[in-house]
């Protein structure tokens, strides 16, 4: 049996953990901006003092109007601070109350990396994306409810190495803040006209005889919208514009699209062609469909002639899978070679 060994250590003192300048007294203000694509928003922080420490907990919470139908779903789309706050860290809890949906999201963290805090910097702290709408912009909130909300969770709470570091008589700056100056009073600051990217309800692909029809229908289409691109592929990965389509702007929000890929056989003799569609805003932002696909059969060569045997007139039909030089014979009953045709299949 092998010997156990446990060494007692004593030390006389303190021991010091490393988290930094750490601050009782330095408080943090939030405010929000225009994200990095339309339907996002950007969440930032600004602290009153130099100083620096573990972030340990934190609380965003945000609002839209629960007018909106079907309700909108927020999702991080962005962790600046992702390696101080792990985006695996937060818990999202979605409530609705006092006239907006209502969506926290939320982090604690052990032994993350020392953050250095200027005094008067903002950092940004997490963007969030918004999806799902059928309406054609919204109104966004970074909010505190008062005394936490339902749950008691609802709130603005920023924690550095342990201490509470929230601006509780001025939690908001920034256009339209308002402070209701304590922690059980409602405060927020806004951003109005959050644009949301069409969303695509249907997506159609037929093939008639040799070619791809083509149909999409989309919600959401606003001023921003700019166009629409067909995208094909031989091989489900690469993809390459064939169509582009601009927006109808026939004043409605709800619109169907058309469009055809004729002689696809010709493209691919056979196999799969792959099809998406790419809606393009006037400012770039993109968002694409589904990817649909069509079966090519390979097809073979046939002649038909009627009537046969003929006396006089025959009607000789070709079909072909591609375009070339086809030489026919005709022949008497008893075989013989009575003239020769020449003739281009297209």
């Amino acid at each position: 049996m092998k010997n156990k060994i446990i060494l007692f250590l004593f030390f006389t003192g303190f021991v010091s953990l490393n988290l930094g300048a750490q601050s009782t007294t330095a408080l943090f203000q939030g405010t929000m901006v225009a994200g990095s694509s339309a339907n996002a928003v950007m969440l930032k922080i600004r602290p009153n003092e130099t100083f620096s420490g573990q972030i340990t907990n934190v609380q965003f919470t945000v609002q839209i109007p629960n007018t909106v139908l079907p309700q909108p779903t927020v999702t991080i789309k962005n962790n600046p601070l992702s390696a101080f706050v792990p985006t695996g860290n937060y818990l999202n809890q979605v409530t609705d109350e006092g006239g907006f949906y209502t969506y926290l999201f939320a982090a604690t963290t052990l032994g993350s990396p020392v953050f250095s805090f200027t005094n008067g910097v903002e950092v940004n702290a997490l963007e969030l994306q918004i999806n799902n709408s059928t309406i054609n912009t919204t109104a966004v909130r970074f909010a505190h409810l008062a005394n936490g909300g339902s749950t008691s969770q609802l709130a603005f709470y920023i924690e550095v190495s342990g201490n509470e570091n929230v601006n509780y008589t001025s939690m908001f700056y920034g256009p339209g803040s308002v402070n209701g100056g304590s922690y059980g009073s409602y405060s927020f600051v806004p951003i109005a006209n959050v644009a949301l990217p069409v969303k695509f309800t249907a997506f159609d692909l037929v093939k008639k005889d040799n070619d791809a029809y083509i149909s999409w229908a989309v919600e959401n289409e606003t001023a921003i919208t700019d166009r629409y691109e067909v995208e094909r592929s031989l091989d489900g990965l690469t993809f390459e514009k064939i169509i582009l389509l601009p927006k109808l702007n026939n004043g409605s929000t709800n619109n169907l699209y058309n469009a055809i890929d004729r002689n696809i056989s010709k493209i691919k003799s056979n196999g799969t062609i792959y099809y998406r569609i790419k809606q393009i805003d006037a400012n770039g932002q993109f968002v694409y469909s589904e990817i649909k696909n069509v079966r090519v059969t390979e097809k073979n060569q046939t002649i038909t002639a009627y009537p046969n045997p003929v006396r006089d007139i025959s009607t000789i039909e070709i079909d072909s899978p591609m375009q070339q030089d086809i030489a026919m014979n005709v022949l008497s009953a008893d075989g013989k070679v009575l003239q020769t045709i020449t003739m281009k299949a297209i």
